[in-house]
């Protein structure tokens, strides 16, 4: 459709043609997107919004247990000191009587001798195990978790004096960090030695069930598969600090990184030797359909219309639903179950990282759609959390 516009003058040199239909394109692939920009923009200020408030909470908890933590640590050091002052007193006393009796100064002095030494930092720890379970107490009322806190103060407790030395309950405190980081990468890394076995094992599985003359088909596979099992034991490693432990586990490793090596490089001979051998004219039929995907799955995909679905497990923040979170809709789903699971997630933040058993096949999740339906995480390897477990969603 085109539309004729003339000027006031009536002049033919003036006359314009406008194409409607372009215009109106043009308008409305602007408005797309400029409401797309927008959309962006919400989702963006509703995550930072949320991000800042935690961000506040936490520096707020930082600074007041700070304050608590400088406190103690005096108040720990001043009851020391009086401690010792008190405790100074009847040995004085001792000595005070001892003088003015004088009838045996030998036996006198035998006895005031030995009170005449201070009392050591663990017999003040023995005379007084309330003060220091107080101290504890203190220092860990501030944390959020504090059974935890006191656990592992009064396991450094044993072996220091916080009484004469409040930094020990500190440093014992770092040290479980430090050992706690180090059974988290011996866990990680028993995780992804699991993984690398399970690859080997369905390599294996797959060379047995596959013909010789089909071996082209499942290379690709192979290749991928063996190429992950190498993947998995170099990120094991990274989860160690420099040391001897590293070391020690990159040894028992090298033999079988060798043979990894080795396999992957007799994949590829071998598939070029095969596919000269059986190479045959066929017609190549590049567009396929995926043979995992029925027609049934097909349909629902191209279904508009959610509430025409009939999910399996329905999760709301707001408790509408089965569940308030998709881990726990994940979670319930049968171990052996037959068909397609389908999980409808209602609109609402969805704040948490979603791990999907590779065990359990046939997952659809489904959401009420774009700027509605959102899953973020926060986890980063700033956060002393391990690449591979940041992402959002995820399948183990």
């Amino acid at each position: 459709m085109q539309i004729i516009g003339i000027n006031p003058q009536n002049s033919p040199s003036q006359t314009s043609f406008v194409d409607f239909e372009e215009v109106k394109y043009q308008r409305k692939d602007k408005q797309n997107q400029k409401m797309a920009f927008q959309d962006f923009d919400l989702i963006q200020e509703r995550v930072n919004a949320d991000r800042k408030r935690k961000f506040r909470k936490k520096i707020t908890i930082g600074v007041v247990s700070t304050l608590v933590v400088v406190a103690v640590i005096t108040g720990g050091a001043f009851a020391y000191v009086t401690f010792g002052k008190k405790s100074q007193e009847p040995v004085k006393a001792t000595n005070t009587n001892s003088k003015a009796k004088g009838s045996d100064k030998s036996s006198e002095k035998s006895t005031a001798t030995p009170s005449n030494k201070p009392p050591s930092s663990a017999a003040a720890h023995s005379d007084k195990p309330g003060q220091v379970d107080k101290i504890i107490k203190a220092l860990c009322n501030s944390t959020l978790y504090k059974p935890s806190c006191e656990k592992t103060l009064k396991n450094g407790a044993k072996t220091a004096s916080p009484l004469s030395d409040p930094r020990s309950l500190l440093k014992s405190s770092i040290k479980a960090t430090n050992e706690d980081l180090v059974k988290d990468a011996l866990a990680q890394c028993k995780l992804l030695v699991d993984e690398a076995k399970e690859e080997l094992n369905t390599s294996m599985k797959r060379i047995n069930d596959t013909k010789v003359n089909s071996f082209a088909k499942i290379a690709p596979d192979l290749d991928t598969w063996l190429s992950a099992v190498m993947s998995h034991q170099e990120t094991c490693l990274d989860g160690f600090e420099e040391g001897k432990l590293r070391t020690e586990i990159r040894k028992n490793f090298n033999s079988s990184q060798m043979m990894t090596s080795n396999s992957l490089a007799m994949i590829k001979s071998l598939d070029a030797y095969l596919s000269k051998a059986t190479k045959v004219k066929t017609r190549h039929l590049l567009e396929s359909r995926s043979s995992w995907l029925g027609n049934k799955e097909r349909r629902m995909l191209k279904a508009v219309d959610v509430k025409a679905l009939k999910p399996n497990a329905i999760v709301a923040k707001d408790g509408s639903g089965n569940f308030t979170t998709i881990n726990a809709a994940l979670k319930a789903m049968p171990a052996k179950y037959k068909g397609r699971y389908t999980i409808y997630i209602k609109h609402g933040v969805y704040d948490e990282s979603v791990i999907v058993d590779k065990k359990k096949a046939n997952v659809t999740m489904v959401g009420d759609g774009s700027q509605k339906t959102i899953v973020t995480g926060n986890k980063s390897h700033a956060k002393k959390v391990r690449t591979f477990l940041t992402a959002t969603f995820g399948i183990s």
